[in-house]
């Protein structure tokens, strides 16, 4: 099953690198939704969207190394929903949820175990 992971994990690591690699050089790429939105500008400057292409690079590799795959897998997933959120126009949206998720979070860390959260 090792194998497995391993396969898994070395073909994203290339699928970032490739994505990666085309955004570095502006090589000009067919109309694949899911690859044009990675390479669209972010809006923060030609800087912001290098140094996002190269970290996405590094990711790239670190998943060819199946060294701490959950690690990395965890980052390249944040890095490539933080793209599209960015590019969609989702940050509101995006805050609000997570704000949400934040509150339920302390209000059910609060609620002592064997208490329904009600004074009594």
């Amino acid at each position: 099953m090792n194998y497995v992971s391993y396969i898994a994990c070395t073909i994203s690591g290339l699928i970032i690198c490739a994505i990666s690699f085309i955004g570095i050089y502006n090589i000009p790429a067919s109309p694949i939704a899911s690859l044009t939105i990675l390479l669209e500008p972010s809006g923060f400057g030609p800087l912001f969207d290098a140094n996002y292409f190269k970290g996405l690079m590094v990711i790239g590799f670190w998943l060819i190394l199946f060294v701490w795959a959950r690690a990395a897998a965890g980052a390249a997933l944040a890095m490539v929903l933080f793209k599209m959120i960015v590019i969609n126009g989702w940050v509101p949206l995006t805050i609000t949820v997570a704000l949400c998720l934040l509150l339920t979070f302390v209000v059910t860390m609060n609620v002592s175990p064997g208490t329904t959260g009600q004074d009594q």
